[in-house]
């Protein structure tokens, strides 16, 4: 029995250290990105500000303002992240701009040693007057080169309560030196923050 016992602690250890990663000075480069607001979430964003998804130019500069809270924090984390724009013309795009590419297609570019897909859920836990619980989860599936098998998927589920008043959309809007407490921008800011601190182990 005590035999049983000392290899199952010691399959249950080598899993858990199979399942560590510490992406710390990788190279990282975005393969596809998607992000979902729910019915709820896109309401409550188009009531505060009814043009944020007036245009093409507006809903890409949303899109791409979420994608870029993660590319901070992965930064910030020190992985290195390249550019969205890395693959150039050896990628195809989809409507915002963001690379659509197969991990096979990736690997083959040599661009960089890890691959990643990038997904965004916002929506509304609650709602009162005046302020909302918003929930925003992101999973991260990374690649490493040349394996086209994902390595795992990193996943977090952050919630947030959020003042629904003019500060709401600060970030997204318009430029703000601070993030304040109770906005959008910091609801996602927690949450690459959390993702980012998987990606790392601390």
């Amino acid at each position: 029995m005590k035999k049983l016992a000392i290899i199952s602690t010691l399959l249950i250890a080598c899993s858990l250290k199979a399942l560590c990663y510490d992406f710390t000075n990788k190279e990282m480069a975005l393969i596809g990105y998607n992000l979902t607001l729910s019915t709820e979430a896109k309401a409550l964003i188009e009531k505060l500000n009814p043009s944020i998804f007036a245009t093409p130019k507006s809903e890409t500069k949303f899109w791409y303002l979420c994608y870029n809270s993660v590319e901070t924090y992965m930064k910030m984390k020190g992985i290195n992240a390249f550019p969205y724009q890395c693959f150039d013309k050896k990628a195809s795009y989809d409507s915002y701009g963001f690379p659509k590419i197969a991990v096979a297609s990736a690997v083959k570019t040599g661009i960089s040693k890890f691959y990643y897909k990038l997904d965004i859920d916002i929506s509304v836990v609650e709602q009162s007057e005046g302020k909302a619980k918003l929930s925003v989860k992101m999973w991260l599936t990374p690649f490493k080169s040349p394996s086209i098998i994902p390595m795992d998927k990193l996943d977090v589920d952050v919630e947030t309560e959020v003042t629904l008043n003019n500060q709401f959309l600060e970030g997204f809007t318009r430029q703000a030196d601070e993030v304040a407490e109770g906005t959008l921008m910091s609801a996602m800011n927690k949450a690459a923050d959390k993702l980012t601190k998987v990606m790392i182990q601390k």
